[in-house]
């Protein structure tokens, strides 16, 4: 069978791309699952700016910045732990998230199932999108390390200093 991919895309036109790009691979679009949705701490619908860059469609985002229209559209979010309880996703094994700054909510909106299986995580930490937020730029490291994670870059599997936290770049979380 292989593994299944579950892929969350609150942005309408990336969605489509998804499913044209599934659409080529016969053996991936039957093992993927792609959810029109956002990830996050809460339920219900929220504002999703979609991006103004014509060569990255993929900037857009839950809060407003300067690579987004300023005029939102509502999407609908959701928890990944209700998601799971609600038997809609499987316990993942490993997570890859790209959120563009709001990794620490989709963590917390992941709380149990991180705790209680500690899949393997890998994330895109910028600390741009993080000031833009005003957040401090180890908020995600000290959650998931409260979890039980230990953090490592990505490239080189050395464990997250806090120099690394000053530079874009991407962090692989697995169980202590």
């Amino acid at each position: 069978d292989g593994l299944t991919a579950i892929l969350f895309e609150p942005s309408a036109e990336v969605a489509g791309r998804l499913i044209r790009n599934l659409g080529n691979n016969y053996d991936l679009i039957h093992r993927s699952i792609i959810m029109n949705i956002a990830l996050s701490d809460s339920e219900g619908l929220t504002k999703f700016y979609v991006s103004n860059e014509s060569f990255n469609s993929g900037m857009g985002g839950l809060g407003l910045s300067q690579s987004r229209f300023q005029f939102p559209v509502n999407v609908q979010t959701y928890t990944g732990d209700s998601l799971i309880a609600s038997e809609k996703c499987s316990i993942p094994d490993i997570i890859k998230i790209d959120v563009e700054g709001f990794e620490i909510n989709v963590f917390k909106g992941l709380k149990q199932t991180l705790m209680k299986h500690h899949p393997t995580i890998i994330f895109e930490h910028a600390p741009y999108k993080l000031k833009e937020r005003n957040l401090v730029h180890d908020e995600v490291k000290r959650f998931l390390e409260s979890l039980g994670y230990a953090i490592y870059r990505l490239s080189d599997n050395s464990p997250l200093t806090l120099a690394d936290l000053d530079k874009e770049d991407d962090f692989i979380a697995r169980k202590i």
